[in-house]
């Protein structure tokens, strides 16, 4: 009795049926999160989609701030829309962290911390093991 050898799955993945995961073409091969798809079986391929796999960060795309200003004080309610976003999120204005309120995986509410003097400052958000830098996002008046 012989057994078969698994073959390496022929299948097309639409990408947006799987969000979060990273599917590149390379060499006429797919890249799952890292892993190269003509050498995975149809089964090892479900386990990806399944589980989610390690591999390249996730493009964040920055679509805006509300409000753009607010004052020295600080306390004013600030939502940045950017995605996609990690359950985790942190957000920092300049050197000092503000305050998450509320974030889902399009948008994060923050209270914005208190500034040292007026002017534009840069805005970072972490989130999933990566951060991405706003510069001169948010203006203290």
């Amino acid at each position: 009795m012989s057994m078969s050898t698994p073959q390496p799955s022929s299948r097309k993945l639409d990408p947006a049926a799987y969000p979060g995961l990273i599917v590149v073409s390379w060499f006429g091969a797919l890249l799952l999160g890292g892993l190269l798809s003509s050498c995975l079986t149809d089964a090892e391929i479900d386990e990806v989609l399944d589980t989610g796999a390690p591999g390249l960060p996730v493009e964040l795309t920055f679509r805006g701030i509300e409000p753009t200003e607010g004052l020295m004080e600080g306390g004013d309610l600030v939502t940045i829309d950017l995605e996609p976003l990690a359950p985790e999120v942190g957000v920092w204005f300049y050197q000092t962290e503000a305050t998450v309120l509320h974030s889902n995986p399009s948008s994060v509410t923050v209270t914005a911390p208190a500034a040292v003097e007026t002017g534009c400052v840069d805005v970072v958000v972490s989130t999933g093991g990566q951060a991405v830098v706003l510069p001169s996002v948010f203006c203290y008046r």
